[in-house]
């Protein structure tokens, strides 16, 4: 089984290292911070409302939705349904601009 925490370190790190900008960054570490692993699936899924994400992130509304928007049509954040989304963190975590 995998261990969450080393995971979400690993995961966390990969952001932070990663080539976003700090904006970007802010969006996936408010998402990755508020996912659990889910052992069915083996998956990070946040079932936490889009509003607590924006407020987490400290950015404004409209441009957490922009780059939101841009890390789901990357294929970064796969939507599951109206109130859970997955994280892909096997991404490559370049949006598309």
């Amino acid at each position: 089984m995998k261990n969450q925490v080393w995971d979400s370190y690993h995961n966390i790190k990969k952001i932070v290292y990663s080539d976003l900008n700090s904006s970007e960054k802010l969006v996936l570490i408010s998402i990755a911070t508020n996912c659990e692993f889910d052992t069915k699936s083996r998956n990070y899924i946040s079932q936490t409302p889009l509003s607590t994400l924006i407020r987490n992130s400290t950015l404004d509304e409209k441009k957490f939705n922009i780059i939101f928007n841009n890390f789901i049509d990357s294929g970064i954040i796969l939507p599951r349904d109206k109130k859970r989304f997955e994280f892909n963190f096997h991404s490559s975590l370049t949006p598309k601009k």
